[in-house]
């Protein structure tokens, strides 16, 4: 007889039942559907916080096309690893030149208008919509889609804006 099987017969397991107690063995398999049901709640409630915080709005987050429209025409800005600059504005958009380090990533943000983003190297990664943007493709966000685009290596996009 093994050591595990000299423990079972010395503790009475499989002789009799672990609960004695019809109350006890309630309260015990009460307590296993509780922990189970809170571990599902736990769950539900991560999945809707993931939701709303990717749909959470506030004025910090708004990028206005209004706000890129006056950005200095051909002037790098820097912010996160990522360079961008106005290179063009039409009467109906403006046209933006942008240069990400790899693994750079935009902070949670919208605008108030629809934005194009082409990439012309490198791969863009979405995680709002689990999507890997490759060269040569596009993506479309609509006005108020929160988005925080993150690169794949060294990435290059043209992103156009369209006036509201």
């Amino acid at each position: 007889m093994g050591i595990i099987s000299k423990i079972k017969q010395k503790l009475g397991w499989g002789k009799e039942p672990l609960c004695n107690s019809t109350t006890f063995c309630e309260v015990i398999e009460s307590d296993r559907v509780l922990k189970k049901k809170m571990l599902e709640l736990r769950n539900t409630i991560s999945i809707v916080e993931d939701k709303y915080n990717s749909k959470v709005q506030t004025v910090e987050n708004t990028i206005k096309y209004g706000d890129l429209a006056q950005l200095p025409l051909n002037e790098w800005s820097y912010v996160h690893g990522i360079k961008y600059r106005l290179i063009k504005i039409e009467p109906n958009f403006l046209v933006f030149d942008t240069e990400m380090d790899d693994d750079a990533s935009f902070d949670k943000h919208y605008h108030n208008c629809l934005e194009i983003a082409t990439v012309l190297g490198g791969k863009l990664f979405c995680p709002s919509r689990k999507k890997t943007i490759y060269k040569g493709e596009s993506i479309f966000f609509k006005p108020y889609e929160m988005h925080y685009p993150k690169s794949i290596g060294k990435t290059k996009l043209i992103v156009i804006f369209e006036k509201p």
